[in-house]
């Protein structure tokens, strides 16, 4: 049987730990992501309603 594969190569890259949680804490603290977390809290308060028949 042929391999066939349409997915590009994986690279090994290291990236040093501070640097990576450094990142992260930037990114958390943006606003967007601020507002994204209060939506998520709502979200997970929400009711499932029924859909179709």
């Amino acid at each position: 049987m042929k391999k066939c594969s349409t997915l590009p190569s994986i690279r090994t890259v290291a990236v040093d730990n501070q640097e990576l949680v450094a990142a992260n804490a930037k990114i958390r603290s943006h606003g967007v992501e601020k507002i994204g977390a209060v939506l998520r809290g709502y979200m997970g308060s929400m009711k499932k309603i029924a859909v179709g028949g």
